[in-house]
């Protein structure tokens, strides 16, 4: 059973440092944490297109708008993520898109969990100016635990730093995490995210588990998020906190008795946790994705850590079979491509293959009026300005939305062909 989980949490550590998916809903800030919800399962889909390159133009630099921007408007400002232990020295991982004014604190973190962790994964903290409302994303222990009905002496505990648990899907996961991490918070609503999931279950589907009649193995991806609410400091606060699993479960049947299962374990990988908190009424729903769809991986650091993941590859790999590197290897794309980690040339050299990653990851792509590089942006917002003098985006479906009107100098961008 070792080189099976071994298998497996490859395929959860690939999917590393974004949360990101294709088709949530945008939602602003609303007065009631059940509607909220509401709009979450909407499904939005954007509609329409920009306006030519160049128009709307007026207003004056600052370091944010002259005043603020209207509801369903959002500037956002860019912030780096440093990976300080990864590698010899401080590398910069990735630029992100935060909201003007914000701050980010941490970066990328290796090993939090040892072998019951992903190898490495986002532990950052983004704050509101006012520190009431923040964007958490952080790495998750594995769990597993197993049942028997066989004498076989006592169980074994779990490996040091995994969770002894037996969730055997994304829901199960969240409400005990939101209990272990909001004691006594009260659940007003779940959602699953089939679209997040829906590349990482392809990718399983085309590598399914090898058939026993002794043993049954069911491997499968889940997204899912949980609406909270729970008091921090007298205050009534709103927590949404979401999470991709990969869960296997695994029977083994028994010799002497058929349809009696003899055996069984069942084993998870979160490898990241996300958590948006704010006070009730101001709960952004759409903040983490226009977050992680913006995540721009440097190329330095992409081509470290291709070095590691060759390195480690060839180690596994050794006393496998081809298929099974083939197969490997074409999870392991497949989890960056969800994630975001490949360069600026993947987005450029191929439109099909623009496209593809495109639909996986939920952005439309943007040709940077000032830099000249692509950019990715949340595809739920039907036009983007690049803001002149500063690293900042504005997002909005706003079509009658001026920049000038609000003392800000920008320029609409069109999507790339």
């Amino acid at each position: 059973m070792g080189s099976r989980t071994t298998r497996f949490f490859a395929i959860a550590a690939a999917a590393l440092l974004a949360a990101s998916g294709c088709g949530a809903a945008d939602s602003s800030s609303e007065t009631d944490a059940n509607l909220q919800m509401a709009q979450m399962q909407s499904g939005a889909q954007p509609v329409g297109a920009p306006q030519p390159a160049g128009a709307r133009t007026a207003g004056v630099n600052a370091v944010r708008a002259a005043r603020p921007l209207p509801a369903g408007v959002y500037e956002m400002q860019s912030a780096r993520m440093v990976d300080n232990n990864g590698f010899e020295r401080p590398l910069v991982a990735a630029t992100i898109l935060i909201p003007a004014g914000w701050t980010l604190k941490g970066g990328v973190q290796w090993g939090a969990f040892g072998l019951c962790g992903p190898d490495y994964a986002s532990n950052v903290d983004i704050a509101s100016p006012d520190g009431a409302s923040h964007l958490r994303v952080f790495p998750a222990a594995n769990w597993s635990a197993t049942q028997s009905n066989m004498p076989i002496g006592p169980q074994q505990p779990p490996q040091g730093g995994c969770e002894s648990a037996a969730y055997r899907g994304v829901h199960d996961y969240l409400q005990a995490t939101a209990a272990r991490l909001f004691p006594g918070a009260r659940v007003l609503d779940y959602r699953d995210l089939p679209d997040e999931a829906r590349a990482m279950r392809d990718m399983l589907a085309q590598n399914p588990p090898m058939a026993s009649p002794t043993m049954r193995t069911q491997i499968n991806y889940e997204a899912g998020e949980i609406l909270i609410a729970y008091q921090e400091g007298g205050r009534d606060m709103r927590a949404a906190i979401s999470a991709g699993t990969l869960v296997m479960q695994v029977a083994l049947m028994s010799m002497m008795t058929p349809g009696q299962v003899d055996y069984s374990y069942v084993s998870g990988w979160p490898g990241e946790i996300t958590v948006a908190s704010a006070p009730a009424g101001a709960l952004d729903l759409g903040l983490r994705h226009r977050i992680a769809r913006s995540a721009r991986f440097q190329p330095e650091w992409i081509a470290r850590l291709r070095q590691y993941q060759e390195r480690k590859a060839q180690q596994a790999m050794k006393s496998s079979a081809d298929r099974h590197k083939i197969n490997m290897d074409a999870i392991k794309k497949q989890g960056e491509i969800q994630s975001g980690i490949y360069s600026a040339r993947d987005l450029s050299s191929d439109r099909s293959q623009r496209e593809y990653i495109e639909s996986v990851r939920g952005v439309e792509t943007y040709d940077d009026p000032v830099t000249g590089d692509p950019v990715e942006l949340d595809y739920t917002y039907n036009y983007a300005y690049r803001v002149d003098g500063r690293d900042a985006y504005i997002l909005t479906n706003d079509a009658n939305f001026n920049p000038g009107d609000f003392g800000v100098t920008a320029q609409i961008m069109t999507p790339t062909p």
